[in-house]
């Protein structure tokens, strides 16, 4: 399992990642 999906489905991880990555959006 990679850490992306595994914090996706635990924390609200799309809203960092959208932070993180803004081309994710």
């Amino acid at each position: 399992m990679t850490p992306s999906s595994a914090s996706s489905q635990s924390s609200p991880a799309p809203v960092m990642e959208d932070l993180t990555k803004p081309g994710t959006t």
